[in-house]
């Protein structure tokens, strides 16, 4: 995802003066950086957007990020593999999730946002919050024809950003933590630092890729001048079994004690 105005943003304050959940979710987003450090090849590429293109700033910006992303890459292409193994061989005992990913990651000392949002539920759970999700960051389209105003498809779109979502054991409580733009909000709160933040570009993209879809549903060919299309951001959280998500904390708090926090 591309983010406009990363380069100014790690200058905003992450922590305010927040209701007691946000400042220990704000706790687990700085353990978690702390304890997995990953180098990420998307946040590199981020902060060079505003370089020029033939510049050596970006071109040695783009190398290193290429770099980087092949071994993320090589460790998603592991993952999946072993997943579908362990599938496919009935008498094995599933994964726990994402213990493969963490460990490939601190091995390789990289990861984008999508490792890093499991790092944290990781350490989530291995301080007992249980109750978190990967989650995924989409823009809910909706195509509406022109004629009559009619609502006629709605589709989420993923934007390519991936997160941590917590309860923090407390009712009726959606706190986001976000390690790879370092912060922890409320839902809310989340949803409008996500606003300022996601270009323009991806959200057009994600709208055309909607209509298209639709577009692509119909029997018979359809002039797509006729459909306009809104979009608002909303969080697309995985559903994960408790169960899993306790023996992932186990293991994390066992082989890497320092993300307790006392």
């Amino acid at each position: 995802m591309n983010i406009s105005n990363i380069q100014n943003y790690r200058y905003q304050p992450v922590f305010q003066a927040r209701k007691k959940s946000v400042k220990e979710a704000d706790k687990i987003m700085r353990t978690s950086k702390k304890v997995f450090p990953f180098v990420s090849s998307s946040y590199i590429l981020a902060n060079y957007l505003c370089a020029k293109p033939n510049s050596r700033y970006r071109k040695k910006a783009l190398k290193a990020a290429n770099r980087i992303f092949s071994s993320i890459n090589s460790t998603r292409i592991k993952e999946k593999s072993a997943v579908l193994f362990e599938k496919n061989e009935k008498e094995k005992e599933t994964l726990t999730p994402f213990v493969s990913s963490i460990n490939s990651s601190v091995y390789f000392k990289t990861g984008n946002c999508q490792e890093q949002a499991r790092a944290a539920i990781g350490v989530l759970a291995a301080n007992g919050y249980y109750n978190s999700k990967y989650t995924r960051l989409a823009l809910e389209v909706t195509v509406i024809k022109r004629s009559n105003f009619r609502e006629v498809y709605k589709k989420d779109v993923p934007l390519g950003h991936a997160f941590a979502m917590t309860d923090m054991n407390e009712k009726d409580c959606n706190i986001v933590i976000d390690p790879w733009l370092g912060f922890a909000d409320s839902k809310e709160g989340a949803i409008a630092r996500y606003k300022a933040l996601v270009s323009n570009s991806d959200i057009k993209k994600a709208m055309e890729k909607a209509k298209r879809i639709y577009l692509d549903l119909k029997d018979f060919p359809d002039d797509e001048n006729r459909y306009i299309t809104i979009g608002k951001l909303k969080l697309l959280p995985i559903e994960h079994n408790k169960d899993e998500i306790i023996k992932l904390g186990e293991y994390i708090r066992k082989n890497y004690p320092d993300v307790v926090i006392e």
